[in-house]
């Protein structure tokens, strides 16, 4: 049996892995969608210069709040939250 998701659902998944992924500076080509990355940057949750992306404080924390990342996984991977 298929799990049952809604659309907005599949949209939000999306943007999580997106933001998952910012948790290291990745170049634009290796972005996983550069749509889902301009809507994390509209909310704040991202930042990009140079072609290059970042996961913002406002991102970390929100990934913490859902309990994506734990303190640990910030600290070994020495970002702020």
């Amino acid at each position: 049996m298929k799990n049952y998701q809604t659309p907005s659902a599949e949209a939000q998944k999306g943007r999580l892995e997106q933001l998952l992924q910012l948790l290291q500076i990745t170049f634009d080509g290796d972005l996983i969608n550069k749509t889902e990355r301009d809507k994390l940057q509209q909310m704040g949750y991202c930042a990009k210069s140079s072609g290059f992306n970042i996961i913002t404080p406002e991102g970390i924390k929100l990934l913490y709040d859902l309990g994506l990342i734990h303190p640990w996984h910030v600290f070994l991977n020495d970002l702020p939250l």
